[in-house]
């Protein structure tokens, strides 16, 4: 190590990397030479009043580890290596203070199908103040569960090649947002339908509270359903409460393209919810023999129960739900014509035309300059970055560090 501050350790097998942590300070840096660190428990390794920078040395031969265990670990910040592994989660994070960028997840067979994957990427779990941002999560079972945690950002990732996508519960402040979602594989001979983004109860004893869900782009284009961001709870004493859903859009085959039941003191807002054209076959108990293809349908964006849930300039090609009349109502919001209810607005009314490739570009979501939805502000106004911003262990490293906490 160069001795002053702001240290720089370079280590290139587990053990030395065990040292260096032991002898880091906040603002030290430790730099990983290429090669395989196998499993690594960083749990005993806490720092306060900054962060020990932890990061590949190569760019393009990055670092390689197994299951990554941070615990109770603080004052970390990872950036630009490989995680894979046979066990689940792959990362596992219940500390503080964690950042986790450029970083790239598998699980047990890294070979575009997700079927034989049984892994989730990561874990967080009782913790707070984390940020991961920036990483390419693949060929998992799940890519993230965030469970009775606080003040967790989620931007900027790409999820594909998956089984489910987010699952949240138990937690208060978070924000998922400028996060790609596509390429999802699920198993649908054995029933499974998974989501985007799910918020449950299921064992908690709260709900999931100032949550904001924003600018994220569901691309599920091909010959099934995945369903979107689903937001509801298992336990009707146990509403999600203080959310907002704003700017996301989902472009697919579900009938829930943005759900929320039993939800309170919550804004959704400038979402676009459209059907992709395998949606038009409107039959959702279509399976094929080798469970490869599913049923499609008409997505929606569905109001349940819950109190003070506001519904402003969204486009969709249909609402629906228990306060479907209230939805239907609200200031600024455009039903577009689909195929099974066979009503609506022309398409035109907001897009340029409809997107009908399996993975659309981001921008001919983007309500047309001259259409109705843009000059009343309906719809996505502009287009934004989503997914993956850089792997670059030291950009990745800038990028989370301004990254603010929700």
């Amino acid at each position: 190590a160069t001795p002053g501050t702001g240290r720089t350790f370079a280590v290139t097998t587990p053990t030395e990397l065990r040292s260096a942590l032991t002898a880091a300070h906040p603002g030290d840096t430790v730099l990983l030479a290429p090669g395989t660190y196998g499993d690594f428990n960083f749990d005993r390794h806490r720092y306060t009043g900054g962060f020990v920078n932890i990061r590949s040395a190569d760019p393009v031969n990055r670092a390689r580890f197994g299951r990554m265990l941070l615990g109770g670990a603080s004052g970390l910040s990872i950036t630009g290596v490989d995680a894979q592994s046979s066990q689940s989660p792959v990362v596992s994070i219940s500390g503080s203070n964690i950042r986790f960028a450029g970083n790239r997840i598998r699980g047990a067979n890294p070979n575009g199908d997700p079927w034989d994957d049984s892994q989730s990427g990561m874990r967080i779990l009782s913790a707070r103040n984390i940020v991961v941002a920036s990483n390419d999560f693949q060929d998992l079972r799940m890519a993230v569960w965030i469970q009775r945690s606080t003040s967790v950002a989620l931007r900027h990732n790409d999820f594909t090649i998956l089984r489910e996508g987010v699952n949240v519960s138990g937690s208060t402040r978070g924000d998922i947002a400028n996060n790609r979602f596509q390429d999802f594989s699920p198993r649908y001979a054995a029933g499974e339908h998974p989501d985007a983004i799910q918020f449950w109860t299921t064992n908690e004893t709260t709900g999931v509270s100032h949550y904001r869900i924003r600018n994220n782009f569901l691309s599920f284009g091909h010959d099934g359903h995945v369903q979107g961001i689903f937001l509801r709870t298992e336990n009707r004493a146990l509403p999600h409460t203080n959310l907002e859903v704003s700017g996301n859009i989902y472009y697919g085959a579900s009938f829930h393209g943005i759900s929320l039941d039993m939800v309170n003191d919550s804004t959704i807002s400038n979402n676009i919810v459209v059907a992709s054209p395998w949606a038009d076959i409107n039959n959702t108990s279509f399976r094929s023999a080798d469970g490869r293809k599913g049923g499609g349908f008409q997505p929606t964006i569905m109001l349940g129960r819950g109190t003070n849930v506001a519904t402003l300039r969204n486009i969709a090609t249909h609402y629906s739900g228990t306060s479907e009349e209230a939805l239907r109502t609200q200031t600024d919001n455009i039903n577009l014509y689909d195929t099974h209810y066979k009503k609506g607005e022309a398409w035109t009314t907001a897009l340029a035309a409809r997107p009908t490739a399996l993975h659309p570009a981001l921008a001919e979501f983007v309500s047309a300059p001259t259409s109705v939805a843009a000059t009343r502000g309906i719809g996505i106004l502009a287009p934004f970055k989503v997914g993956v911003v850089t792997l670059d262990p030291v950009a990745a490293q800038a990028f989370a560090a301004s990254q603010p906490l929700p």
